[in-house]
Parts: C-alpha cells; sequence; structure tokens
C-alpha cells in the first residue's frame, strides 16, 4: 500500500508514459516495485534516443525542454 495522492500519481505516470510514447513510439515498458526499505518506485523506459547527457542536470527544473526549437504542445519533461 502507498499512502499518496492517486490523481498526483496517475498524472505522473501518465505523463511520463506519454512521453515515451510520443518520443519513442515503440518499447515503452512501465515497472511498477517495491524497494528492500518498503519504498515504492515506478519506472518508464522506452527504445528512445534518451535526454542528451548535457541537459540531464536541467531535467527537474521546471518546464525545461531539451530543445528550444520545439514549440509544440506540453510545457518540457514534467518531471517535478
Amino acid at each position: 500500500m502507498v499512502s499518496t495522492d492517486p490523481r498526483r500519481l496517475e498524472r505522473i505516470v501518465a505523463n511520463l508514459t506519454g512521453n515515451a510514447i510520443e518520443h519513442s513510439g515503440h518499447g515503452v515498458r512501465v515497472t511498477v516495485g517495491r524497494g528492500d526499505t518498503g519504498t515504492a518506485h515506478v519506472e518508464v523506459s522506452d527504445a528512445g534516443p534518451g535526454i542528451p547527457p548535457d541537459h540531464l542536470p536541467h531535467i527537474f527544473e521546471r518546464f525545461y525542454k531539451a530543445d528550444p526549437a520545439r514549440s509544440g504542445g506540453g510545457s518540457g519533461l514534467g518531471l517535478p
């Protein structure tokens, strides 16, 4: 059992899964598990190119986009 806001958790998983599908299109995998200390984790992985290493320090900045030329929908990675 996880004590959390179910709507918020659903939104987070939907954002991460949606991003994986949109930017990879295939090989999307969602894994849910429990850590040794009783913590829970959700992992979304895909077969896409990934985030360039020079952008990794910024992925938790609100509204950060790795490619500023992309002016399409969305407000960034949605990780916070």
